[in-house]
């Protein structure tokens, strides 16, 4: 970001897009700030690092999980008898996915609780299993993926991603103009009654009595 002709009203920024068109933006206002920057895209909210997707907060998720489970055993929190694979179980959840736990009741490991966030931002735990007479062993999340089968995109693409973006600034900070176009946006600036850098001052008849001329165009038209 640069700052232009402090004390040198008025100010005229040349604007010059890709395709060709030109603009004026002239302020009596100085100094000034000029920045051109490219746009990136939305930001989406990380996913939880041990979820991969689950990650948007008004999403509706299937999450495919399996696990083990054993009857108690006459001591708490152990087996009796031979570990049993239950059949995969699919649940939906909507909200971001912040994680899931093994929780226990009566001092058994018997539910397995995940944790959701909503777009309000409020948390809320549910159950996905929980087993009243048995002891939990493992579970293991095998997939959590959007229930319409839609890319797991929280945003919707910003339109004007890679695009460049002009601003133009007074000196308070007060935004005196801005424009979003295709790469690359090139400026000049004149400040008060000088010519701009690569342009050379010339006489005329019409007001104000000079016009200032580009030293690239008039290398080239000399050149014809």
């Amino acid at each position: 970001m640069s700052s232009h002709c402090a004390n040198e009203p008025p100010v005229t920024v040349l604007i010059q897009y890709k395709d060709g068109k030109k603009e004026e933006v002239i302020s009596a206002s100085v100094p000034i700030t000029v920045e051109v920057r490219k746009k990136s895209g939305l930001q989406t909210e990380d996913p939880d690092p041990n979820t991969p997707t689950g990650g948007c907060c008004d999403v509706a998720y299937e999450v495919k999980l399996t696990y083990q489970y054993c009857a108690l055993g006459s001591e708490p929190n152990t087996c009796s008898g031979e570990t049993i694979t239950a059949p995969p179980v699919e649940l939906d959840v909507v909200g971001k996915i912040l994680g899931t736990r093994v929780t226990q009741f009566q001092g058994t490991d018997n539910a397995i609780e995940l944790t959701r966030r909503g777009c309000d931002g409020i948390e809320q735990k549910l159950n996905l299993i929980g087993l009243s007479s048995q002891k939990l062993v493992s579970y293991s999340i095998q997939s959590i993926a959007r229930a319409d089968g839609k890319p797991d995109i929280c945003d919707p693409p910003d339109p004007e991603a890679g695009k460049c973006e002009i601003i133009i600034k007074s000196s308070n900070g007060s935004l005196i103009y801005t424009k979003t176009d295709d790469c690359p946006i090139k400026y000049k600036v004149r400040c008060g009654d000088q010519c701009a850098e690569g342009e050379i001052r010339c006489e005329s008849n019409s007001y104000p009595g000079y016009c200032c001329t580009d030293c690239a165009d008039l290398a080239r038209s000399l050149r014809r």
